[in-house]
């Protein structure tokens, strides 16, 4: 960026340079005419004078060029400084001039690369919803939460659609999804705000429906009203799923959890059921520098929910967990 400006600049020196040498030249050869007019002067002169004017002549010439020499040393002496302080004055608020633009220009580059990517990096990122997703032969499940974050990048600008067009939409979201096909939710929509009420079968569902809802165009807000049915709530659970949520007899003592799913970005949450363990009889084994851990009670109170929290910077696509029962 800088190779325009210093060539610009030496060429700029060098006309300079070349004015000077000119001047110069031309004071030097009428330096040498005086110079010469006086020296034939000098001689007519000294031609006429007797012996002893003639010696007092010579002194005096010796100290008059004694003299000259030392204006000239006095006069060089000045013009290097006169040039030193033209470049103290000029030339260098020129170059630090220069610095500053070339400096400004690099930082508007890199902010807009910066924006560039930053658009490009959000543009290609979508938020997560907590999904059951697949889980061991014999284990807990393990479902993954998106982050505060791209919840929050994730929220859409309100668009000019009818509320009937929107509760249309969120209809036929709803029961395109085979995992609510038994749930009886009902959608209300007034001025873009979409109200869900009914019954689901778990948790799960409910988060389910209330992201695909908010995922409808012209949606700005979800009031989730879900409940969970009563079969659920208080009847026991068949067998199975209590074969999904505890080990075999030969395995019951130990286990590995493993996550295998989309990126988890840093704050985000790997959750994973745990069977129905006294706590102090439960020993848990993870990565802890990249993971932080909340262990709670899941809501039918029938077994512990471990909730991994991401705590390294970028994204992470691997988590393992280690459970023992010990007596």
């Amino acid at each position: 960026m800088l190779t325009p400006w210093f060539i610009a600049a030496r060429y700029l020196g060098q006309g300079v340079a070349n004015v000077c040498s000119t001047v110069s030249e031309r004071v030097v050869a009428m330096s040498d005419r005086v110079d010469a007019m006086v020296a034939a002067h000098k001689k007519r002169t000294i031609a006429c004078m007797s012996e002893s004017e003639r010696q007092a002549y010579n002194i005096r010439e010796a100290e008059q060029r004694r003299e000259y020499r030392r204006q000239q040393e006095v006069a060089e002496a000045q013009r290097k400084g006169c040039l030193i302080v033209f470049f103290i004055v000029i030339a260098v608020p020129v170059l630090f001039i220069i610095l500053l633009i070339t400096n400004s220009r690099n930082e508007t580059k890199a902010i807009d690369n910066n924006t560039a990517i930053q658009s490009e990096t959000s543009s290609a990122r979508s938020p997560q919803v907590e999904l059951p997703l697949a889980s061991p032969t014999h284990g807990p499940s393990v479902s993954v939460q998106p982050s505060p974050e791209q919840l929050a990048s994730s929220t859409r600008q309100p668009s000019q659609r009818s509320d009937a067009q929107i509760e249309t939409d969120a209809v036929h979201a709803l029961d395109a999804l085979k995992a609510l096909k038994n749930d009886l939710i009902t959608v209300t929509t007034i001025q873009c705000e979409v109200t869900l009420s009914g019954t689901v079968s778990n948790d799960a569902s409910s988060e389910l429906a209330e992201w695909t809802v908010s995922h409808v165009p012209g949606v700005t807000t979800v009031h989730n009203d879900l409940q969970l049915s009563q079969v659920d709530r208080n009847s026991p659970r068949p067998l199975a799923q209590l074969q999904k949520l505890m080990p075999e007899p030969a395995q019951s003592n130990t286990g590995v959890l493993h996550y295998h799913g989309p990126p988890v970005p840093t704050g985000g949450k790997v959750v994973f059921d745990l069977p129905n363990v006294a706590l102090e009889h439960l020993r848990l084994a993870y990565d802890r520098s990249k993971w932080e851990r909340v262990m709670m009670r899941n809501r039918d109170d029938t077994g512990w929910v471990v909730v991994l929290t991401s705590d390294q910077l970028g994204y992470q696509t691997r988590c393992d967990l280690t459970w023992e029962i010990v007596e």
